[in-house]
């Protein structure tokens, strides 16, 4: 598939998967109604002037900062004014900093190669605000700076990202490791709110008056999907989006609930570890408004994460595993590489294909865009071979939009 009005942005980016971390380095060594500002003008149509885009950057700078929960960390990105951000530098994520302690053994002490992000440390948030929060929740086996490539987006386009890590389910839980917590995903995500919320109200902080949590969304990629969809049907949140997730079929006894909340399911059409017929059934289930997004040449990762664009030198991350015969459980090699193949589609041109829609739902569901701005039957022109069913492409209840390429 190919993405007319595409920018490159070529970058490195810090996974957080133990996989990407050791190998990165390695590879080093080796191969050398919520507020916001009235932002509704700044959208881009395409040629024919029918269709609004969002796969560019929006008019904001984006911002990052961490917090913390008592057990563990948010990552925070959020709206800044591009002019503060003038002469800066763009954040660089390093190795180390990512790793749990228990596998730093894996990584020689010297080695700690950096990975520039397209936001920036700890700037001035705009002033513009409140923004709405959007809740990110990662993968198996990953943290919370998994997906920068999408909440850097989201910031640029007047959103709030908050990404923790759910060490319940994260890196060192998978090997073992004792992490004291056994909270649900649900229980954490509430967490951050109320975390958002207070520092959206601490007098002179960083976040004072620029989160507003009265209505939020939530997304997630992978397991991070299916905790979204379990998240969905809180009353606060206005749109769910799960990311190469799934909640099971009807008749499954462990079938995830899946609420009347309006959504968006986005789906890789070549994904391995989580079959896009799996999230079509979730989806057709789901009793809301909702649409469906399949992507062409998408596997689990390319769209939804950063980790095909690491280690690239060396064949990719997991391909410098297998060279290294590193003792590596194949179920992460998989999950890893999956999306990553050489016919798959390269992660930039992948993620204008999430980064548009997910802006579209988002800016629909906050009331900061008509009904249907971004599904427009017109979408085809803009990104080659994506079809949209029904034209125009409004949300209505128990009608299923649905945007196949």
């Amino acid at each position: 598939m190919r993405i007319r009005n595409h920018s490159p942005r070529p970058r490195f980016r810090v996974i957080p998967w133990l996989v990407a971390a050791i190998l990165v380095a390695l590879a080093a060594t080796a191969c050398g109604s919520s507020g916001g500002g009235d932002t509704a003008s700044d959208s881009e149509t395409d040629a024919s002037g029918d269709v609004t885009l969002f796969s560019e950057r929006g008019p904001y700078a984006a911002g990052v900062t961490t917090l913390d929960l008592p057990d563990r960390e948010v990552e925070v990105w959020y709206p800044a004014d591009p002019t503060d951000v003038e002469g800066a530098e763009e954040e660089v994520f390093y190795i180390r900093d990512n790793v749990p302690e228990v596998f730093l053994s894996f990584v020689p002490e010297d080695i700690n190669p950096p990975f520039a992000s397209e936001a920036y440390r700890d700037v001035p948030a705009s002033e513009e605000g409140p923004f709405p929060l959007v809740l990110f929740s990662h993968g198996f086996g990953g943290f919370r700076t998994t997906s920068t490539a999408v909440a850097d987006h989201l910031a640029s386009w007047g959103f709030v990202v908050a990404a923790t890590d759910h060490l319940e389910r994260g890196l060192e839980a998978q090997f073992g490791v004792d992490v004291g917590s056994d909270k649900t995903d649900s229980e954490v995500l509430r967490e951050v709110v109320d975390l958002m919320e207070e520092e959206n109200e601490q007098a002179e902080g960083a976040l004072e008056g620029v989160v507003s949590t009265d209505e939020i969304a939530v997304t997630g990629h992978s397991a991070g999907g299916a905790a979204a969809i379990a998240f969905g049907g809180e009353p606060d949140v206005v749109t769910y989006v799960p990311l190469a997730g799934a909640g099971g079929t009807a008749d499954d006894p462990d079938a995830i609930p899946t609420p009347d909340t309006p959504s968006l399911y986005i789906a890789g059409a070549i994904d391995q570890v989580v079959d896009p017929e799996s999230t079509r059934a979730t989806y057709e289930r789901a009793p809301g408004p909702k649409r469906l997004v399949v992507i062409d040449g998408v596997g689990h990762n390319n769209a939804f994460t950063d980790i095909c664009e690491i280690g690239t030198e060396g064949g990719g991350v997991i391909a410098i595993a297998r060279d290294l015969g590193l003792p590596l459980d194949e179920e992460f090699l998989v999950l890893g590489e999956d999306g990553c193949q050489p016919e798959a589609l390269d992660s930039p041109l992948a993620w204008d294909v999430t980064n548009h829609f997910l802006v579209a739902q988002l800016r629909e569901a906050f009331g900061l865009e008509e009904s249907g701005t971004g599904f427009e039957s017109g979408v085809e022109d803009a990104f080659d071979g994506v079809s949209l069913t029904p034209r125009p492409g409004g949300l209505t209840s128990g009608r299923a939009g649905t945007m196949e390429s």
